[in-house]
């Protein structure tokens, strides 16, 4: 459909793997699938729970991707990243992030970081969802 962005894949990662002490807030390597449950490529992340006083906050370090899935006609995609606390839509704009465009990469860097406040029950019953899209600039999808 002309004029809406594609999802590439995402990523859902629970919220509690970021609270204990033993989890290593360095960026990682996490995969990503698509739709059709495929790998579609790979994310580097980073994720820190911080208590910002009422509640807590998810910082997520954003590297970049790799190996991502071409859904353009010239073989690239151009990428963008959202992060966000929890499955469903998200109307709660602070609980939100997304990055910019990359342009015709499958490889992109965006070396970006955000915070996501959080409050002690989603630390517990929620995930953290990272989608890539594929922003559609001139209707050029596969």
């Amino acid at each position: 459909m002309p004029g809406a962005d594609d999802l590439i894949g995402r990523c859902v990662l629970a919220l509690a793997v970021f609270s204990q002490a033993s989890h290593d807030s360095a960026p990682q390597w996490y995969t990503i699938y698509d739709e059709a449950k495929t790998v579609a490529g790979y994310i580097n992340i980073g994720c820190a729970l911080l208590p910002v006083l009422p509640a807590m906050s998810l910082t997520v370090d954003i590297v970049g991707a790799r190996g991502l899935k071409a859904m353009d006609r010239g073989g690239t995609s151009d990428p963008y990243l959202t992060a966000c606390i929890g499955r469903g839509p998200q109307k709660d704009k602070t609980k939100k992030y997304k990055t910019k465009v990359v342009s015709k990469s499958l490889c992109p860097e965006w070396n970006e970081s955000c915070e996501l406040p959080c409050n002690n029950y989603e630390i517990n019953n929620e995930h953290v969802v990272i989608q890539i899209f594929d922003k559609d600039l001139l209707g050029d999808d596969l």
